[in-house]
């Protein structure tokens, strides 16, 4: 009965709009054949838009079937299923398909989470990709904007052009600068694309700040009774001697001896004991040296 049972809308960008295709039904028989069902088997990204309720002998009618791309780009096929009273488990299969390609698509040239030193600014590039296909699309962005604490070049630079088939690809770079006063951890920012037509791409980046000073354990257990514990804590940096000064904890009573020789790794003995009644069974312990760029130390402490 279908003049057809697949299409395919080939190379598509990745955008919002849905895609939409009518499939023609005929009916050669001589009786009307009513339309039991119609059901999309991938429902989060297709459905049916309109579904005649039967077919006239010898007439013709459409069903229309809607294909969404989703937040994933790339390869996507829905399947439908048409059921009828023609005769006993007879069944109508469409299928559409596409290759969903993104509008506009960000990736960091030094890796997904680049990192920087303790105390030290950093900077990463972004790299952004748009397409065009025909009429539809984008060139590379006309403004960037970024949440502080980061900085950036108002404008992209564009290093690149290239055409594969249908599909024209302008890539830019922009260059994001962090600051060096952030703690060591996961950091994130929002870098925003804009185009003077006024549409807009908002990227989230995510960087990470690494101590100079690693701390080896990074956190000790502390028994809940009245003897001092020593826990043997090393720390090791990467880059320039240093001398550990002593140690400070708000919670804990703490000492560490200090050491007036500069080296590269002590081997420390920490000392903590509880102070007072129980109230928390996690601490914070720093441990101060005179390291130019990591002047403290965290510790974990933890009282079960």
């Amino acid at each position: 009965m279908a003049s057809e049972e697949l299409f395919d809308f080939g190379d598509v960008l990745s955008k919002n709009d849905p895609l939409t295709h009518s499939f023609q039904v005929r009916n050669p028989t001589d009786r009307p054949v009513k339309v039991l069902d119609a059901v999309a088997l991938v429902p989060c990204c297709s459905k049916f838009v309109t579904v005649p309720d039967s077919v006239a002998s010898g007439g013709c009618v459409s069903f229309a079937m809607e294909l969404r791309p989703g937040p994933q780009s790339g390869p996507k096929v829905a399947r439908f299923t048409v059921r009828t009273d023609d005769r006993p488990g007879s069944e109508l299969v469409f299928t559409l398909k596409a290759n969903f390609i993104p509008e506009v698509a960000v990736e960091p040239v030094e890796g997904p989470r680049p990192t920087q030193p303790v105390g030290k600014a950093g900077r990463f590039t972004l790299r952004v990709a748009c397409r065009r296909i025909g009429d539809e699309g984008l060139g590379a962005p006309d403004a960037v904007e970024v949440v502080t604490p980061l900085v950036a070049p108002t404008v992209v630079r564009v290093v690149d052009r290239e055409r594969k088939g249908a599909i024209e690809t302008e890539i830019g770079e922009v260059t994001v600068q962090t600051p060096a006063d952030m703690g060591p951890g996961v950091h994130g920012g929002e870098v925003r694309f804009r185009w003077a037509d006024g549409r807009s791409f908002k990227h989230v980046v995510f960087w990470e700040v690494v101590p100079t000073i690693r701390a080896i354990p990074p956190a000790v257990v502390v028994r809940d009774d009245a003897d001092e514990v020593g826990r043997k804590i090393m720390l090791r940096a990467d880059d320039v001697p240093f001398r550990v000064v002593g140690v400070e904890c708000a919670t804990l009573d703490a000492t560490c001896l200090p050491a007036v020789e500069a080296k590269l790794e002590h081997d420390c003995r920490l000392r903590l004991k509880p102070r007072g009644p129980k109230t928390t069974s996690f601490h914070e312990v720093f441990i101060v040296t005179d390291h130019p760029l990591q002047p403290k130390v965290r510790i974990e402490a933890h009282l079960p």
